[in-house]
């Protein structure tokens, strides 16, 4: 069973992607919050727009709102049987409020809703690692 009443802003809401706003703003999020920055954040939503955010794509996105503005992001891998959970990320400013807990638990409650199994307890254990390549051109093959 998933936690219930993780505590989180009241002004707080999770909304799930489902249109090239949503998608903006997701990628705005991801860009403050995680990884590379702004430059893996516009390549990775780039990826996803071309993909489609609709129900028959493997691949959800959800989007924390604290007061309306954009905060923190996740995203939900469903397929072969399994449920993965991708690009947690919280901007600085709104960390250790509970709201990468609650956008974390969004996307594994809506897994188990559609019959994914999800652990009793969040102990995630890794699993395996994904390479990530990135091809940068030099300025020797211009």
């Amino acid at each position: 069973m998933l936690p219930g009443g993780v505590p989180a802003p009241e002004d707080f809401e999770i909304e799930r992607v489902t249109d090239e706003e949503g998608l903006s703003a997701w990628e705005d999020a991801l860009g403050q919050g995680f990884g590379e920055g702004p430059r893996e954040a516009v390549w990775v939503a780039e990826l996803y727009r071309r993909m489609g955010l609709g129900d028959d794509v493997p691949w959800r996105h959800y989007l924390g709102r604290h007061g309306g503005e954009p905060v923190a992001t996740s995203t939900l891998f469903l397929g072969a049987g399994v449920a993965g959970i991708y690009f947690v990320s919280t901007i600085e400013e709104a960390r250790r409020r509970g709201i990468g807990v609650a956008t974390t638990l969004a996307p594994l409650r809506e897994a188990r809703q559609m019959g994914y199994p999800v652990y009793r307890r969040l102990g995630f254990e890794e699993y395996c690692r994904i390479g990530l390549y990135e091809w940068r051109p030099s300025d020797k093959l211009a």
